[in-house]
């Protein structure tokens, strides 16, 4: 959704810095609220979960936080390397591919939730369901490709490219 937010609003407003996070904010807080206006959800034994999660946190949370933690901060490290060993330019560029692509690693996590049932009761996963979403990752990869120099050409133009390099 933010990508094509982002599109639209190129086409029509000069992209600043702070247009670009407003957008970002934005369509995150949008689609917030639609989920909460759809799911209308209850809050009536949230006190309950709220001690049992502070009780859950107390005896696990340490050991989760740091794994989070390293997670993210070593996912950080190839911009950080780039911006260093590179230029800042270049991070831009693998931050951009990074956003196209990341929601492909969301179709194994999707298929591994849906299924998760059957595969508990199975010893070994079938191969309809890892063909069918190694073609659905493969089909969505090339159009990822095909796309992102469309995306790259319109939010990097060839003036911005020659003026950076």
């Amino acid at each position: 959704i933010n990508l094509a937010v982002l599109l639209m609003f190129s086409s029509f407003f000069k992209l600043t810095p702070f247009l670009v996070m407003f957008i970002q904010q934005f369509t995150v807080l949008l689609v917030i609220i639609i989920i909460i206006v759809k799911l209308k959800p209850s809050f009536r034994s949230t006190r309950q979960w709220l001690i049992v999660m502070y009780k859950q946190n107390r005896t696990f949370g340490r050991d989760i936080y740091i794994g989070s933690l390293s997670g993210v901060a070593s996912g950080y490290l190839n911009r950080l390397a780039i911006g260093y060993w590179i230029n800042n330019t270049y991070v831009g560029f693998y931050s951009l591919a990074l956003a196209l692509v990341n929601p492909l690693q969301m179709i194994p996590g999707s298929v591994a939730t849906t299924f998760f049932r059957d595969f508990s009761k199975q010893k070994k996963i079938s191969r309809k369901v890892l063909a069918t979403t190694i073609g659905v990752v493969i089909v969505s990869l090339l159009g990822s490709l095909i796309l992102f120099n469309v995306f790259l050409n319109i939010l990097y133009t060839e003036k911005y490219i020659e003026k950076n390099q």
